[in-house]
């Protein structure tokens, strides 16, 4: 009887581990994409991601249940950057605040949302074949790093560094990035 408690234990906890990856796999790189509003290196952002990640990961194992795991995510990655920009002094964080409202309010005006789509590809057009080559794949067909690097022959570490590039230069379109990956 020991033994069959134990079993749904270890079933559940990887039920849990399976579901904890699904949505790491989800929103792992739009949550880097939005940290880079705020952060310009993306070995930070991709820590302050990872670090959200864990801390979702120990709320959940005290079962702490989380309504909105979408909301949520993004608040703590928006949180984990700012309070990372107050340890660095390098912006004034009440102009990133005002900007963040003003992205939610763009998005309410479907032809606002157009122009800027369309001004999106436009730069996109202008990148390297390679760098438009792994944005595309990434953003607009939602594939994952290691699918990018497995087509194209490269490693995981040049499609990541690519694309970190490829976003620096889109920097004007990062909320619509965002935005794209999302849905």
């Amino acid at each position: 009887m020991g033994n069959d408690k134990s079993n749904i234990n270890v079933q559940g906890q990887a039920a849990r581990e399976q579901g904890f990856r699904a949505l790491f796999d989800q929103y792992y790189t739009p949550l880097c994409v939005f940290a880079l509003k705020y952060i310009d290196a993306f070995d930070e952002v991709e820590d302050i991601v990872q670090e959200v990640f864990i801390q979702f990961w120990d709320k959940q194992r005290g079962n702490y249940h989380i309504s909105n795991v979408k909301g949520y995510l993004f608040t703590a990655v928006k949180n984990n950057a700012l309070n990372h920009l107050r340890r660095s002094n390098k912006y004034q964080l009440e102009v990133l605040d005002e900007q963040f409202e003003r992205i939610d309010e763009e998005y309410e005006n479907p032809a606002a949302m157009e122009r800027k789509k369309q001004q999106l590809y436009r730069e996109v057009d202008k990148l390297s074949p390679q760098s438009k080559t792994v944005f595309e794949r990434i953003v607009f067909e939602n594939m994952k790093y290691k699918e990018v690097a497995n087509e194209l022959g490269v490693s995981v570490n040049t499609v990541k560094t690519t694309f970190s590039r490829s976003l620096k230069r889109l920097r004007s379109s990062i909320d619509l990035i965002v935005y794209l990956l999302m849905v």
